[in-house]
């Protein structure tokens, strides 16, 4: 048995000063607009042949089909010195399971490889190329089918700053931020800006809604069984069979410097803003997979519901040890873990809203239900 109140309390949110980040460059990056295009139908065409070449221009996308293995296409585009393009990728298959592999190369006008993305996919997969131009002038993009063939989609992201990953950038005050890593060792930090004393709720996702989708259906396949989410990010690699993850996104990770973590873990924190008015957020990935586009979302005034959870067996004895997990939906967020104490009770703070319970034993099978909570 599982029974969850609130407490009727007040929350007194200390106010001061807000401290305006000085000498930032404000991280003002967007994605390209959507919609984009839809890919080709998988009928095949008598007498199809290779894509011919075509240009790509900012923030626009391209879509065609690559048939047979060895099949490429090739888009031009202009660029600036130092002007970064993110190219990313959606592969499709023919046919349900239809695998394919992929090459991204950017070429110089003498026909050079300057810049190189190779990906092993599934039936749908994606895969990110970022490019910072040396110089003014005409490079192309070719996409190589290097194992069967596939439909595509290829979108030229173009509005984001050169950027370090030791630079941190001004969110202010920002409710989403919009970044790109290109790998594991990559990351971006961010400065924001919020009351001092107050409680926010970060979480990073990535920013293609199929990204969305499949992260959080990873998250709530974890959630069901009971396991760490720290683990589930170290060892995401050799789960994607059982998780449903196919490495197209990162696995994304938070950490806040200057700032007492509240609760939560992953991609998602509460956290009590400090005395200055700001944040140090950086955005990381656990996995080895490409890189991607993400999203980071900053949820400021956010009422709090403080809880007592108690764990009860079949015959309503306190159940101590008991760990109660709090994942609220729809973004399968943590944002509450604890351990029931010798009469079966615990506290916790979350925001309102509709979550999923998991509780039961710190090892083994676990129970869940839905529920909604209160202000």
């Amino acid at each position: 048995m599982l029974s969850l109140s609130t407490w009727s309390t007040a929350l007194v949110l200390a106010l001061g000063a807000l401290v305006a980040p000085q000498d930032l460059r404000p991280a003002d990056d967007t994605p390209a607009p959507t919609p984009y295009p839809e890919p080709p139908g998988i009928d095949p065409i008598e007498g199809e042949t290779a894509p011919e070449t075509a240009a790509i221009a900012r923030d626009a996308a391209v879509v065609g089909r690559l048939i047979e293995e060895g099949w490429s296409a090739s888009m031009t585009f202009d660029a600036r010195k130092d002007e970064v393009s993110l190219f990313e990728l959606t592969a499709w298959g023919f046919a349900r399971g239809w695998t394919s592999d992929s090459a991204m190369i950017v070429r110089d006008d003498s026909g050079r490889e300057i810049a190189r993305s190779d990906r092993d996919g599934g039936t749908v997969y994606q895969d990110l190329l970022p490019f910072v131009a040396p110089r003014d002038g005409a490079y192309t993009l070719e996409l190589v089918a290097t194992d069967s063939g596939f439909r595509y989609l290829v979108v030229r992201h173009a509005s984001f700053a050169p950027v370090t990953a030791e630079e941190v950038r001004d969110a202010g005050e920002r409710n989403v931020v919009h970044g790109w890593l290109a790998g594991k060792a990559d990351h971006r930090s961010f400065r924001v800006t919020a009351k001092p004393g107050a409680r926010v709720v970060l979480r990073a996702e990535p920013t293609a809604q199929r990204g969305v989708r499949q992260m959080r259906s990873v998250r709530r396949r974890v959630a069901a069984r009971g396991e760490e989410t720290g683990a589930m990010a170290g060892g995401m690699q050799g789960r994607m069979a059982r998780t449903g993850d196919d490495g197209s996104f990162p696995t994304l990770t938070l950490e806040v410097e200057n700032a007492e973590v509240r609760t939560g873990d992953g991609h998602a924190l509460v956290v009590t803003v400090p005395e200055s008015g700001s944040l140090d957020v950086t955005v990381g990935m656990a996995n080895e997979g490409p890189g991607g586009l993400f999203d980071l979302h900053v949820e400021r005034g956010v009422e709090f519901a403080p809880l007592t959870i108690r764990v009860g067996d079949e015959d309503d004895d306190p159940v101590p040890g008991a760990v109660v997990e709090l994942w609220r939906e729809p973004s399968i967020d943590r944002l509450a873990r604890v351990t029931m104490d010798a009469n079966g009770r615990a506290a916790a703070e979350v925001p309102p809203g509709d979550y999923l319970v998991v509780y039961g034993p710190a090892e083994g099978r676990r129970s869940k239900l839905r529920t909604r909570i209160g202000a």
